[in-house]
């Protein structure tokens, strides 16, 4: 349950400093794409599941405020279908080591900005596919991984806090005081 909590407070808090401070992070017209670092990274440690639901609940977030055209769900679908292929690496890969993940994260960085451009450039008749990938897919993909490195630690520290927290309440509920039965 905590975790649960954990996770939509970190969606939210990414979702304000994407939004809010994107002139803070921008760095030569470029800036990280830090909601789907946090759906990856969320993904590739915790599973499927939460990958899937919480690429959902932000790509919806992302949506109601900024979707593109009007159009409600672009972005969760995108979000929520990446979120489910990271966490089909946590079954495979050891979670401690950080070249996986960011690899991951670049890669669906790249996937996700091919689709969002195929989505709504292609369609509109836009063929130039190799600009949108030397102006944005590129550079946004490079600084997405730089990023992804610190926010996949700051996560995982979560991660393990978490589970002690949680272990710890299992631990005094299963410890009880049996001394009064005998």
């Amino acid at each position: 349950m905590l975790r649960n909590i954990v996770m939509a407070l970190l969606i939210f808090i990414v979702f304000i400093i994407q939004t809010c401070f994107k002139q803070e992070i921008t760095i030569g017209d470029v800036a990280p794409n830090l909601m789907l670092a946090l759906i990856c990274c969320i993904g590739f440690i915790y599973g499927k599941k939460p990958g899937m639901y919480c690429g959902f609940a932000a790509g919806l977030l992302i949506d109601l405020f900024y979707g593109y055209g009007g159009v409600i769900g672009l972005t969760a679908i995108l979000l929520m279908n990446l979120g489910y292929v990271i966490g089909l690496f946590n079954e495979i890969f050891y979670s401690d080591d950080i070249c996986i993940p960011v690899l991951l994260i670049v890669v669906s960085d790249l996937i996700y900005n091919f689709l969002y451009y195929c989505i709504t450039f292609l369609l509109r008749g836009d063929l130039n596919l190799a600009s949108y990938f030397q102006i944005i897919m590129f550079p946004e993909m490079i600084y997405t991984g730089f990023v992804s490195v610190f926010l996949y630690w700051f996560i995982k520290f979560l991660s393990v806090k978490i589970e002690k927290f949680e272990k710890r309440g299992e631990d005094k509920l299963v410890k009880g005081n049996f001394d009064k039965f005998d």
